[in-house]
């Protein structure tokens, strides 16, 4: 499949990809017809430049509650969760094929994300856990962990 397809793709590794990890080489240093590699890179977390739409977008698997560049507006995309959406704040975006029936182009993921506002988490007081030693804080943080798991 990949040497039918012209221009660079870059692998994020999911929960499944071991037999595709053994053979990085294979992929990283095999040339398409197009002089591209089949894969321009293979890794767990990507920052990739995407000049088509003027932005950068952070690229993992899995869904990330904060990324970097997130107050900055960088985009996050992910997959794993199939024909489901993370509870994340953000320009986060699930890209994947069971969600959306096909491939996105980085103009489709810019109509999704670009509306949406940076995140500022430094400005959430809420989860700013401050003790008065060490048992105060080890007692909020059970405290915290309680609630955002209720």
């Amino acid at each position: 499949m990949l040497q039918r397809l012209n221009g660079q793709h870059h692998l994020i590794y999911g929960n499944y990809d071991y037999l595709i990890r053994q053979n990085e080489a294979h992929f990283l240093n095999t040339r398409k017809a197009d002089g591209h590699p089949l894969l321009s890179s293979a890794s767990h977390y990507l920052r990739l430049k995407l000049p088509e739409i003027s932005n950068t977008a952070i690229l993992c698997h899995y869904p990330l509650y904060e990324w970097d560049g997130i107050h900055h507006g960088l985009y996050h995309l992910y997959g794993h969760l199939h024909d489901r959406m993370a509870a994340v704040k953000g320009r986060a975006l699930n890209i994947g094929w069971d969600l959306h029936s096909r491939f996105l182009t980085a103009q489709d993921i810019d109509i999704f994300l670009r509306d949406l506002p940076a995140v500022q988490y430094f400005d959430d007081k809420q989860n700013v856990i401050v003790g008065n030693s060490t048992e105060d804080a080890a007692a909020k943080v059970w405290a915290r962990l309680a609630a955002l798991n209720e």
